[in-house]
């Protein structure tokens, strides 16, 4: 299967129809251009998008059509219409930024969104359910799927995987179907990758 784009299993926190691409980690030059690292290497939306919302640390939004785009090492580098030094910038430092989900271009056969990934229920072939996705890994030889045992008690952290989650790999082999509509994949889980109970 091949690999999803776009962002990790942060995406759809915040507002809905949103999806987080990266975040502003500091300015460029003198004209208040942001440096941006997207939370997804591989994606090419950050280089393909005209506007885009800032959330700062504290909750603030606002909505920026993007006069400059450009790839500068491991970062994105993004002018605004309104920012155009690094004074202006700096409210904005740590900042989420943020596209619509509406206006993204369908994704290829085969593949989704990670942010489509997140809260699909996860059944085996023979019905029985494994959990819920809470996040995608982006790994070199293909994503992860961290899912969420549907009898799993938060321990601590929502970011740490814990004890109970399992990492079901996205590949064919594995993961044999994906209906966004029904909001559930079927997989055809490998001896000893869940626990008998749930097999």
């Amino acid at each position: 299967m091949p690999r999803p784009d776009a962002t990790t299993g942060a995406a759809t926190h915040g507002v809905p129809g949103k999806l987080a691409l990266g975040r502003v980690t500091g300015g460029h030059g003198v004209r208040g251009l942001a440096r941006v690292k997207p939370f997804n290497a591989d994606s090419p939306l950050l280089l393909a998008a005209d506007e885009v919302d800032l959330v700062a640390t504290g909750g603030q939004r606002q909505s920026f059509r993007v006069l400059r785009r450009q790839p500068h090492r491991d970062t994105v580098l993004l002018g605004f219409v309104g920012i155009d030094s690094l004074d202006a910038l700096e409210p904005w430092l740590g900042a989420t930024v943020e596209i619509s989900a509406s206006g993204l271009p369908p994704p290829g056969d085969g593949q989704l969104y990670h942010f489509e990934a997140i809260g699909l229920r996860v059944e085996t072939l023979a019905g029985n359910l494994v959990g819920t996705v809470a996040e995608v890994l982006t790994l070199p030889a293909h994503d992860v799927w961290r899912v969420r045992r549907a009898s799993a008690t938060p321990l601590g952290d929502a970011d740490e995987i814990e004890a109970a989650d399992v990492l079901i790999p996205l590949v064919g082999a594995i993961v044999r179907e994906i209906d966004l509509r029904q909001g559930r994949a079927i997989i055809d889980p490998p001896a000893g990758l869940l626990d008998d109970d749930a097999e």
